[in-house]
């Protein structure tokens, strides 16, 4: 009885780090996505900066979203580092 006891912990344990792995790896995929989508806010909000003369209210605005957005991408990128190291962790 122990001997089974032993092996369904043992499979329970498995089937735990293969779904902790595999949800990892969403994780990943949804972070590497939201980076391209944010990259591609950054290159429209740097295009509009350059057509806003910097007197305008609205170059504000747009300046302080690609800011935003640039924190919101190195934020990104350093979970995209800690989601890996989990997973290599778990590996």
């Amino acid at each position: 009885m122990d001997n089974n006891n032993s092996k369904d912990f043992t499979i329970k344990h498995l089937d735990e780090k293969s779904k902790t792995h595999n949800l990892l790896k969403q994780e990943l995929d949804v972070n590497i996505q939201e980076q391209v989508l944010v990259n591609k806010r950054i290159l429209l909000l740097k295009e509009c900066m350059k057509e806003i003369p910097n007197t305008d209210p609205q170059f504000a605005i747009v300046k302080t979203q690609f800011e935003m957005d640039t924190i919101e991408l190195d934020e990104l990128i350093l979970r995209q580092g800690q989601i890996k190291n989990k997973i290599k962790e778990i590996t």
